[in-house]
């Protein structure tokens, strides 16, 4: 399977549920992404651990780089009564008014789930990589092609290809959800509302201040900061 729409994962979605699916994806592209990432456990992790795994993943990549992370998260899961169990994991895009260093994202996530000690005598969800077959993947079969997998997947996003759809693919589901951060500063499709809030105002006026720091900086992304929404004192 791929994200190109030629693959089965596409055309399996309900037709009710993919309307809504196409829909955000159309609200989503206008945003710069520069990344999607696909980030898995080496465990059978819990619901609310891998919640918490993400913002903190996201917290130490915006404190090593002073700088926001914009980002929508699906999160999904497939129970044993479907088949095989895959436990929780995410599909991300990712972007920023820098660049995202490729191996900053890896590494970053390799340290966080680090756990010395702590080993699965089976290997049964041991460095799985899910890339968008996960239909297909079993555990026999990972052992038998003796192939390496990974905690973490950075691949340069297409705007071309189906990510924001893969993204949200179980958004409708029960064992699916979904994130989002810094969407209205970095989506020129969202308007601040005529009476916004004192959080939003400040955080506009920030973002604003941020811009024009970085475009006088050398560690501008190129294509980035000319592609952000430009926002004034009140959006």
């Amino acid at each position: 399977m791929d994200m190109n729409g030629n693959a089965n994962w596409y055309t399996s979605i309900a037709e009710k549920d993919r309307i809504v699916v196409d829909a955000t994806a159309k609200w989503l592209r206008p945003v710069p992404w520069q990344w999607f990432i696909t980030l898995t456990f080496p465990w059978n992790v819990r619901s609310e651990t891998a919640d918490a795994k993400l913002k903190q993943w996201l917290n130490l990549i915006e404190q090593k780089l002073r700088t926001r992370v914009c980002f929508v998260a699906g999160k999904e899961r497939k129970p044993r009564v479907h088949g095989m169990e895959v436990p929780w994991h995410f599909h991300l895009l990712v972007t920023s008014m820098v660049d995202l260093p490729k191996g900053l994202l890896e590494d970053t996530w390799r340290k966080l789930l680090s756990r010395p000690g702590r080993h699965r005598q089976d290997g049964h969800f041991a460095d799985v990589r899910l890339t968008g077959d996960e239909d297909n993947i079993s555990i026999d079969n990972l052992k038998s092609q003796g192939r390496k997998y990974d905690k973490v997947l950075v691949e340069s996003y297409d705007h071309n290809r189906l990510g924001p759809e893969y993204c949200l693919k179980s958004i409708s589901s029960c064992d699916g959800d979904w994130y989002f951060r810094w969407l209205e500063l970095f989506n020129p499709r969202i308007k601040l509302t005529s009476c916004p809030s004192h959080r939003k105002i400040r955080a506009r006026t920030r973002f604003a201040a941020e811009q024009s720091r970085i475009s006088r900086s050398s560690i501008t992304f190129p294509g980035i900061t000319s592609a952000l929404p430009r926002v004034g004192r009140h959006g």
